[in-house]
């Protein structure tokens, strides 16, 4: 019987996804720790990363934010709330 097999090296490609992931931290910390309000969203629109300021700033509930919603859902609650004019 034959037998067949084929190896790949991936060594590389998981010291870069490591490094990502350290870069990412990094920034997620510093982005945590400024005291400017800050909210990313996504190609998608919808939201990627708030920071504790943005929360306190707009007084929304951290738990729907980490639901990721919509942009328009995001405008929507703050009219809800009467943080933006309708």
């Amino acid at each position: 019987p034959a037998l067949s097999g084929v190896a790949l090296d991936i060594s590389e490609l998981e010291k870069v996804q490591e490094e990502l992931e350290r870069n990412r931290s990094s920034q997620a910390d510093l982005l945590e720790s400024t005291t400017s309000a800050i909210a990313i969203y996504g190609s998608n629109k919808k939201l990627q990363f708030f920071n504790n300021a943005f929360v306190k700033l707009w007084k929304l509930e951290e738990n729907w934010l980490a639901t990721h919603p919509s942009y328009g859902d995001v405008l929507e609650k703050l009219r809800d709330n009467r943080s933006l004019p309708e």
